[in-house]
């Protein structure tokens, strides 16, 4: 199955009420295919159209809710919540200030059998390829703690471990390959950027903020259920190639299992995730 396949699997199958984030100019379900979609963005179309001209502006459709943070229900009428079938976000989740937070508001806009679909950024194969996964604490620090910008150290951490192939700078970062890469920027670099960032004051920096491997991404979601923090299992996840991996989230329908079998899907997990970057390194080191 290819990507777009994997990502609406289910949703022809009757009129779906569809909630996509950060579409930009590769939308998942666009308006102009017939889709019945709401599109979520950070500006207004015509920001967006300026900010990506030189790219393919022509696909980016009418923005109907602009968000710049806080919860993302809070910027649906209150008699929508509940109503949506699905919330597509490709590449949206790494950026947020609080991942928590998109769960928990999921939950408030999707039906009982609604579902939350996500592309995201497999660190391993992206720029962020020297960087270790985000853990499900640095999460939950994010949450408890709001912010309107993203902190001092996850805009040190994102613009100094960044790479870039060195052969052609376009190309992904594919399996089982030698990729061989430089350090964008150096520390002092990444310092003076720093020490003149300001958490309270100036212009919002992007970065990703957060970084995954199918078995991280796994695991944060296990251990925010495990503590009751959020609704969502993993339903389905593919590898379509690329830099990405997909995942489809529903709801739990049954209670949260004993803690004993909690442990042993969290070991099972943090294995494969040690697999993961195991791999990474014999791509990238060679094995031995």
């Amino acid at each position: 199955m290819d990507r777009r396949a994997f990502l609406l699997d289910g949703l022809r199958l009757s009129p779906p009420r569809i909630i996509e984030i950060g579409a930009s100019i590769s939308p998942i379900a666009p308006k102009r295919e017939g889709w019945p979609t709401v599109v979520v963005d950070h500006a207004p179309a015509a920001e967006l159209r300026d900010k990506y001209a030189r790219e393919n502006a022509a696909a980016i459709e009418e923005v109907d809710v602009v968000w710049q943070g806080g919860p993302l229900h809070e910027r649906f009428p209150q008699d929508s919540h509940g109503s949506f079938d699905a919330i597509i976000a490709s590449h949206v989740i790494e950026h947020l200030l609080d991942p928590v937070g998109l769960l928990l508001s999921a939950d408030r806009l999707l039906k009982p059998d609604g579902r939350l679909i996500l592309a995201v950024p497999d660190k391993r194969l992206c720029f962020d390829a020297m960087r270790p996964v985000s853990t499900t604490g640095q999460m939950l620090a994010a949450h408890l703690a709001p912010r309107r910008k993203h902190g001092i150290g996850a805009v040190f951490d994102s613009t100094a471990y960044s790479s870039r192939r060195t052969d052609d700078e376009a190309k992904p970062w594919l399996k089982g390959e030698a990729v061989p890469f430089d350090l964008i920027s150096a520390p002092f670099e990444v310092h003076a950027l720093c020490a003149g960032y300001s958490e309270a004051e100036g212009a919002y920096h992007d970065v990703h903020a957060w970084t995954f491997t199918p078995a991280s991404f796994a695991l944060a979601v296990l251990e925010l259920r495990a503590m009751g923090l959020s609704p969502w299992r993993i339903k389905d996840t593919h590898e379509p190639g690329g830099v990405e991996f997909l995942a489809v989230l529903e709801r739990a329908i049954t209670p949260i299992p004993p803690r004993e079998e909690i442990q042993r899907e969290r070991k099972g997990l943090m294995l494969r995730m040690l697999a993961e970057i195991r791999d990474q390194a014999n791509w990238l080191l060679g094995p031995g």
